[in-house]
C-alpha cells in the first residue's frame, strides 16, 4: 500500500466491513460495492469491492485513498464453507 501512495488511514483495516449487506465502509463513510467473487486456488475464494471510477474522481480523498488513477479496491479472500468447516474442527 504505501509503495502505491495509499496513505495509512486508508488501509484495509480501517474500512468497516458489514456481512449483512456484503460491503465495505471506508474512513469517509462511503460504501465501496461488492463486484464479484472468483476462485483465487483450491478452497479459497477472493472477494473483489471496487469503487465507481466516477466517484473516486470526484472524491476530495482521491490521492490518499487511491494513491493514483485507478478507483479504490479491497480484495477480502476467505475460505470455502467446506474449508473452513474443516479447520474449524481442526
Amino acid at each position: 500500500m504505501e509503495k502505491r501512495g495509499v496513505d495509512p488511514a486508508f488501509y484495509p483495516q480501517n474500512f468497516r466491513y458489514d456481512p449483512a449487506t456484503n460491503t465495505y465502509t471506508w474512513p469517509a463513510d462511503q460504501v465501496l460495492p461488492f463486484r464479484h467473487t472468483q476462485q483465487d486456488r483450491v478452497g479459497v475464494e477472493r472477494h473483489l469491492d471496487q469503487a465507481r471510477a466516477a466517484d473516486c474522481q470526484a472524491c476530495a480523498f482521491r490521492a490518499p485513498c487511491c494513491g493514483g488513477p485507478q478507483a479504490r479496491t479491497l480484495v477480502r479472500s476467505e475460505n470455502v464453507p467446506q474449508v473452513a468447516a474443516y479447520v474449524a474442527k481442526m
